[in-house]
């Protein structure tokens, strides 16, 4: 590592708060590295604080406790958000051939939370927290269940700050929810309809909850846990009406892995346009398969409406048709992403994009969403096959021409990957 006192980097020439800024802005955006921290050691010394700021991972309680123990006190202050698997604890010493005497198996449980309570108190600053899943629901004991809500239970005590938090469909009582103030969003995986609109319920009565995304996940039925049901006309019903009672919402996302059954419907969009429509800023639709012409007609009229204040809008489904996605743009849009199947299709859907500028006026940038590197070698396979590939180099050309439309309007197009599901 040189010195700055030697040759002064540019960026030390700056003021502090600017500085301060840019490593921010280099350090915390997604997939960054680390190579700014080598350039000197003034650089060093001042970004390196930012690294706690990171998003952290944990494969298990035992794992952040070691962690905590490696870290110095004075920067355990910066951690902000972490992912936790919370795994179940050892019965090795009550199992064993030779056990322990006068050990009960829930005094474990009991140190155990002793254990997680010291750590987690020693991060004052998390703000994001993601409970993850150890175990498919179905191979969960008893034991560990009662473990994970005594848990949550410790977290208004533990971090009352938290203001964003991702639970999955283990965690079946959500009363915890009422002592975190601060909470402003909420991501719910795993989750079938009837205990979604359970947890609505509670969510409903967070003053400051404004972000909700409900992940759905590929479950069979035989691996549902017990009671949990998806879109049983009741239990769609159910979450409906527990989705106008929230309050006033910002940011809705749908993230779904499997085709069928779909979380997004009619009824669901109805309730978000009448409850939400005017304070929604945020849009997401991230589905496995085509909407249905009842559930496109509820979406346009929730998004072409005259109150309708989405600024920021996501669209990931197969085959998204150009003239769907032009009736669908909202007056106020800013940021469009959307799903692409290749470049031809990218750009039919940017042409629909142009077409609706001059009403789009806000319109900064759209994102194309799509496996691009695969359609690149795809490409290339052909040439070395000798196949012809004029159509593909023609549909490549047209897509730049329609870029550099946009681009002369005002509005930047990017080129982005598919984004996983939990």
């Amino acid at each position: 590592m040189s010195s700055c006192t030697l040759q002064p980097s540019p960026i030390l020439c700056l003021p502090a708060e600017l500085r301060e800024q840019i490593y921010a802005a280099v350090l915390l955006a997604p997939n960054s590295d680390i190579n700014l921290l080598g350039v000197c050691r003034q650089i060093y010394a001042e970004s390196y604080p930012l690294l706690f700021k990171r998003p952290l991972t944990f494969s298990s309680q035992s794992s952040l406790s070691k962690w905590l123990g490696l870290v110095q006190f004075e920067h355990l202050h910066n951690v902000f958000a972490i992912t936790l698997y919370l795994q179940d604890i050892d019965l090795t010493p009550i199992l064993s051939l030779a056990p322990l005497p006068g050990i009960l198996c829930w005094e474990l449980y009991e140190q155990e939370l002793s254990g997680i309570t010291l750590a987690l108190r020693q991060l004052p600053g998390l703000r994001n927290l993601s409970i993850a899943r150890w175990t498919p629901h179905q191979l969960q004991s008893h034991l560990y269940r009662s473990f994970l809500h005594a848990f949550c239970a410790l977290l208004p005590h533990c971090n009352p700050n938290l203001t964003h938090l991702t639970l999955h469909e283990s965690i079946q009582r959500f009363s915890f929810l009422l002592s975190l103030p601060h909470l402003r969003s909420i991501r719910l995986v795993g989750f079938g309809d009837h205990h979604t609109a359970h947890a609505f319920t509670v969510l409903a009565q967070l003053p400051s909850l404004a972000e909700v995304e409900l992940v759905t996940e590929d479950v069979s039925h035989a691996a549902r846990p017990y009671g949990q049901h998806h879109l049983l006309n009741s239990d769609e019903k159910a979450l409906a009406a527990a989705l106008a009672t929230l309050p006033p919402l910002t940011a809705f996302s749908i993230q779904e892995s499997a085709a069928r059954p779909s979380v997004l419907t009619p009824s669901l969009l109805t309730a978000l346009g009448e409850a939400h429509g005017a304070s929604l800023r945020i849009l997401r639709m991230f589905v496995a398969s085509t909407p249905s012409f009842p559930t496109l007609a509820r979406l346009h009229g929730l998004l072409r409406a005259e109150g309708c204040g989405v600024e920021e809008l996501e669209l990931r489904w197969p085959d998204v048709e150009a003239e769907i996605l032009e009736s669908l743009l909202p007056r106020g849009l800013r940021i469009l992403r959307v799903r692409v199947e290749g470049y031809v299709h990218a750009f039919d859907l940017l042409w629909g994009v142009i077409q609706r500028r001059r009403e789009c006026r806000a319109l900064e940038r759209v994102g194309l969403v799509g496996e691009w590197e695969g359609w690149e070698e795809d490409e290339e396979g052909q040439e070395v096959e000798g196949g012809g590939c004029e159509g593909f180099e023609a549909a490549k050309n047209e897509l730049e021409l329609a870029i550099g439309e946009l681009r002369y309007l005002g509005v930047g197009t990017l080129k982005g990957v598919e984004r996983g599901v939990d």
